[in-house]
């Protein structure tokens, strides 16, 4: 990857962590989040949220703890890629990382327009989901 997209991304992803910590999660996303999960939509957008999301459908005391983990992860990173999707384009390639699988395009989709519509991008940006790059 380039710097200017590494670096845009590592700082959107501080973006969305600070937000969420500050602001919470919204309610709509953590139910779109959760439907995905419980119909075991393959993948995740980071480690945070693959390893949270599996202590959370688990069998474990620490569940409900473990579901708030997994809902703010998800929620910061759609954040996170949101806002890097509105600096530059993302292709969902660039995204994966070895240590874990990257969520569905399709659910990804669905999470990002999720927080388009809770956070318009300002007038002079544009945010789309294109499934196949013209040449």
């Amino acid at each position: 990857m380039d710097d200017k997209y590494s670096i845009a991304f590592e700082f959107y992803i501080n973006v969305g962590h600070a937000f969420v910590e500050r602001a919470g999660v919204s309610r709509d996303f953590a139910d779109l989040v959760w439907k995905q999960a419980e119909s075991s939509v393959r993948g995740e957008t980071s480690l945070d949220a693959w390893d949270s999301r599996k202590l959370s459908t688990g069998a474990n005391p620490d569940t409900e703890k473990h579901k708030n983990e997994y809902l703010a992860a998800a929620f910061s990173d759609a954040i996170s890629i949101y806002l890097l999707s509105l600096f530059l384009d993302v292709d969902y390639h660039d995204l994966r990382e070895r240590d874990y699988p990257l969520l569905a395009p399709a659910a990804l989709a669905e999470r990002l327009r999720k927080i388009a519509e809770l956070f318009p991008p300002n007038p002079g940006f544009e945010f789309a989901v294109y499934y196949k790059r013209r040449s």
